[in-house]
Order: C-alpha cells, then structure tokens, then sequence
C-alpha cells in the first residue's frame, strides 16, 4: 500500500482474518508448518488496531440495525 508502507499482501492477509472470522493463531500456525513467510502475532494486532478497525467501525456504524424484538421473533 504506497501511502501507508504497509506490504500489501500482509494487509490484506489481516483483514481476510477478520472478516472471515478466522482464528489468527490456526491460520498463522498453517503458514509455518507449510514453510511459509508470514507476518506475526504483534504484526497482525498492530495492523488490526491501526488499520482495519479505523477503517471498518465508521462503516459498521452507518448499518442500520434491526429492532431485537424483531429478531426474536424470527427464531
């Protein structure tokens, strides 16, 4: 990513995590039995605390929410 130095292919890595819903450690873990290059624990929470969660709350924010009484009733 040009204007944050960030490696593009790290970052994207870290947020297919997040929004996978995928545990860090087991695809970390994956990597390095493979021999794989990959980026590290405190690399991931850097760039998920700097980064990807400065960039998904605002949008989250803006998702209108159902009322949970509705959703209750669905189940």
């Amino acid at each position: 990513m040009p204007s944050t130095q960030i490696a593009a292919g790290n970052f994207l890595l870290c947020l297919s995590i997040l929004l996978a819903g995928g545990s860090a450690s087991k695809i970390l873990q994956i990597f390095s039995h493979m021999g794989l290059g990959c980026i590290t624990w405190h690399t991931f929470f850097r760039y998920q605390c700097d980064k990807l969660f400065t960039m998904i709350l605002p949008t989250l924010e803006e998702v209108p929410r159902e009322d949970d009484a509705e959703c209750k009733g669905s189940w």
